[in-house]
């Protein structure tokens, strides 16, 4: 056990040294055989700290960072320049400049394709799942990426959507299970402020209006029976 955390600590601070490496190359460095560097890298991956990807068939070792992103000095910069991209891209959607806010797009797209990371690749992919719809609403057109389609991102956003109300009105009925009106009141003024501030479609708009509705008899409903049983 003793032999292994040292071996790990090893691997760990040549990583911190050569950010990233080949199996082989570290097996070479630490002056042991690939089984074992293989199972550290096991440990590491495991517990977030390194990744294994693979370069023409060659398992490489990246050290991730705090946030488990890559700390290669090339991912870094991509993802920088992809922030920087992002930011003029709101920008110009503030400004309704679609043509920039294009430009900015598909600059994102472009650095996109050069980020091997699969685990980093999708995270950035979801991030910008909405920007096609935003893009639209200006008159902009978005450039054809592969999983960013203005129909999927739709689709994406609305079940994610969906999922947010049936969090905030499964807490709603739980209040209303244990009786707490008053708390149940704001939370169902905080779900309709919610609806009314998005972009909803028609048919997700009027299910949402439909449930605040049942909601609302529901909960004067309970305040009367309440009030009722209070009397007697």
């Amino acid at each position: 056990m003793t032999t292994a955390t040292t071996g790990i600590d090893r691997l760990l601070n040549l990583l911190q040294d050569k950010k990233d490496i080949t199996l082989s190359g570290a097996a070479e460095e630490l002056d042991v055989d690939k089984d074992q560097v293989q199972q550290w890298s096991d440990f590491l991956v495991e517990n977030n700290r390194v990744m294994v990807n693979y370069k023409f068939m060659t398992p490489h070792l990246t050290l991730l960072d705090t946030e488990g992103r890559p700390s290669t000095e090339d991912e870094r910069q991509l993802l920088s320049n992809i922030r920087q991209q992002q930011k003029k891209f709101s920008t110009a959607i503030k400004t309704r400049d679609a043509e920039s806010a294009q430009d900015a797009l598909k600059e994102i797209a472009d650095l996109l394709d050069d980020i091997e990371n699969e685990d980093l690749h999708d995270d950035i992919l979801d991030e910008i799942q909405d920007y096609p719809r935003k893009l639209d609403k200006i008159g902009g057109q978005a450039p054809d990426i592969e999983g960013l389609q203005p129909s999927k991102a739709n689709e994406r956003r609305e079940e994610k959507l969906k999922k947010e109300f049936a969090k905030l009105f499964g807490k709603l009925k739980q209040l209303s299970q244990q009786g707490q009106i008053q708390k149940a009141k704001k939370l169902l003024l905080q779900i309709q402020k919610k609806a009314d501030n998005l972009d909803l479609s028609e048919g997700m708009r009027k299910q949402i209006t439909n449930k605040i509705e049942t909601a609302k008899h529901h909960l004067q409903a309970v305040k009367e029976l309440k009030e009722g049983k209070s009397k007697s």
